[in-house]
């Protein structure tokens, strides 16, 4: 058996400005990504309630008036549309997550958060761009950038 201590001989040991450290540099990291959705939401905000609700909630929302007007030709054609930009995106997403808990397990939470701010910066910029040309595929497309880079960065540091 050997000897386990639960308490730290001192609070010096504690280590509390490592973990302020590292939960400043997680909280940057959260910001970045609630700031770059947050702002994709108010795009499609600006664009009117229908639009809004479609982006957040597009397949329920839009396919279930499709099916309750019996107009079967607009649910299928939504339900196709809905999944060339969320379906398509979605192994992008998987390997972002993995990279993240990669990323997280090896505490590397400096390359986490600065990674994080500059892909948020890039993909603010491009949610604008696309938003003004493209309206409403183009907060979808400014997002699929926003989760390519991550995935990118991700694929980088490993």
């Amino acid at each position: 058996m050997t000897k386990v201590d639960l308490l730290p001989p001192s609070v010096k040991d504690l280590q509390f400005n490592r973990f302020f450290k590292n939960g400043f540099l997680l909280l940057a990291r959260v910001i970045a990504v609630t700031f770059c959705v947050t702002l994709a939401t108010s795009l499609a905000a600006r664009l009117g309630a229908t639009r809004m609700d479609a982006f957040q909630i597009c397949l329920q929302a839009i396919i279930a008036c499709a099916f309750a007007e019996k107009d079967y030709e607009k649910a299928k054609v939504v339900a196709a549309r809905v999944l060339q930009f969320v379906a398509a995106t979605q192994p992008i997403n998987s390997l972002v997550f993995v990279f993240d808990g990669v990323n997280f397990g090896a505490s590397d939470f400096i390359y986490s958060a600065y990674s994080m701010v500059l892909v948020s910066v890039v993909s603010i910029a491009s949610l604008f761009l696309l938003w003004k040309s493209h309206v409403f595929v183009g907060i979808w497309f400014g997002l699929t950038i926003f989760m390519g880079l991550r995935a990118f960065y991700g694929i980088l540091r490993v």
